[in-house]
């Protein structure tokens, strides 16, 4: 198992190197969640709070491409 580990470690260096592996265009793909994803899971004191309801909404304004990470 330990030799099969290697050689396929081997090969995906080797692509990495070669520039043969293809990289995923998630943002193409997918459409990433906006921040009111994230905004909705946080407690309702944190929700009622008005400095974090402003920086959503600035976000949301003049980012709205920014990702939750």
């Amino acid at each position: 198992m330990m030799m099969q580990y290697d050689q396929v470690m081997s090969n995906f260096f080797k692509g990495l190197r070669q520039g043969t592996l293809r990289v995923p265009d998630f943002i193409n793909k997918i459409n990433p969640p906006s921040l009111w994803a994230y905004y909705e899971t946080l407690p309702q004191w944190a929700r009622d709070h008005p400095a974090v309801r402003n920086v959503l909404m600035a976000f949301e304004y003049h980012k709205p491409t920014l990702e939750i990470r």
